[in-house]
């Protein structure tokens, strides 16, 4: 009990205070399409520890374009201050490296102390 206490507690440290309200017009199973920006916006974390663990990352599992940005995505929006939650779908046929990104980003959540951020 006292070793999942202590986990818990570690746990919780990470975890954001903010604690916005939802929006009032959500509507579950309901897919909404983001303008591209999003996604090839050039971002920059401010953190340069944060920067060498992408990269490291990306190095690491060595993750072909299209892996890197899905990995990009996942990785900057989580260093942004006070994101809204992300939900994304990845998907491809069998061997595109969809599990790869999933290793990669276990990995990188891992070394942040934040497992408890991404669920699959």
């Amino acid at each position: 009990m006292a070793r999942k206490q202590a986990v818990i507690e570690e746990r919780n440290k990470h975890i954001p205070t903010n604690t916005a309200s939802k929006p009032t017009n959500f509507k579950p199973n309901q897919v909404e399409v983001v303008d591209k920006s999003y996604i090839d916006h050039l971002f920059n974390p401010t953190s340069k520890r944060d920067d060498h663990l992408i990269t490291d990352t990306i190095e690491k599992f060595i993750l072909n374009s299209e892996q890197q940005r899905a990995f990009r995505i996942i990785a900057n929006h989580s260093v942004m201050d006070r994101p809204d939650q992300l939900k994304m779908y990845l998907g491809g046929m069998g061997g595109t490296g969809k599990s790869q990104v999933i290793k990669a980003l276990m990995h990188f959540f891992g070394e942040r102390k934040e497992n408890h951020r991404f669920q699959w």
